[in-house]
């Protein structure tokens, strides 16, 4: 009495993008095409550009929200090398104000494009 096991091994099909193209009547770019190129590079800087100016946005909302708490009084009247932490407190929340709106800018804007 022996047991017999078979394998069988799925092939995937991977879409690329040619043949979407081909399926919408649309003739499709060589990947490594100066057009291809250009346009991607045209879309990196489109996305750097939202999120630097949203990183600048957020940064300063952070600003604001520490002076309209007091913070930056505090960092006024802190002694000695107490104010040099208080400006890397400073600094790092505005950092992460900026990352913060930085980031939901790009993921944003990604979702009107699609």
């Amino acid at each position: 009495m022996g047991v017999s096991c078979e394998v069988r091994w799925a092939r995937v099909d991977l879409i690329s993008s040619d043949t979407i193209a081909a399926a919408h009547g649309v003739e499709a770019l060589p990947d490594r095409s100066p057009d291809r190129q250009m346009e991607r590079e045209r879309r990196m800087v489109s996305a750097l550009r939202v999120f630097l100016w949203w990183f600048v946005i957020g940064s300063l909302t952070a600003l604001a929200v520490i002076m309209l708490q007091g913070g930056i009084r505090e960092v006024i009247q802190a002694p000695g090398s107490v104010w040099e932490l208080k400006l890397v407190e400073l600094f790092t929340t505005m950092l992460g104000g900026g990352l913060l709106g930085g980031c939901l800018a790009l993921i944003l804007n990604r979702i009107k494009k699609s």
